[in-house]
């Protein structure tokens, strides 16, 4: 699950990149975006049948609950709520290496958990290896 403004600040085009790769590795993986923004159509135009975009919801938790992890791939962040979010809900999470964000990771997750901002190929290491442990 990624949640977010769908904006070029939160990077989910990048993580569209990254995830042909995963779901090479892990042809069952599903990806929900959840959220709207300006950067809706692209992002729907360039997915493939994995991805379901499910809009802005009211209430995050129950995606946070259903996932088996959650990927912040921003380029930029202030104070990243949504890692927060998902470690309260006892969810993994995937976020890059940006202020704001890498801050909300403990710091013995960092090796796994930390992804350099618009590498694709890095995020989908990260998100494969979580979820290949998963199982």
């Amino acid at each position: 699950v990624c949640v977010g403004r769908l904006c070029r600040q939160k990077g989910q085009d990048v993580l569209l990149r990254a995830w042909e790769t995963v779901v090479r590795a892990v042809p069952g993986a599903r990806l929900v975006l959840v959220g709207d923004g300006p950067d809706g159509d692209r992002l729907r135009a360039g997915a493939p049948p994995s991805v379901l975009f499910a809009g802005a919801v009211a209430d995050v938790r129950p995606w946070y609950q259903a996932a088996d992890l959650v990927v912040l791939p921003s380029r930029w962040e202030g104070m990243a709520l949504a890692p927060l979010e998902a470690m309260a809900c006892g969810r993994p999470v995937v976020v890059t290496d940006v202020d704001g964000a890498r801050e909300s990771l403990p710091p013995e997750c960092a090796d796994r958990c930390l992804a350099p901002p618009e590498d694709p190929a890095a995020l989908a290491r990260a998100v494969t290896g979580l979820l290949l442990d998963a199982d």
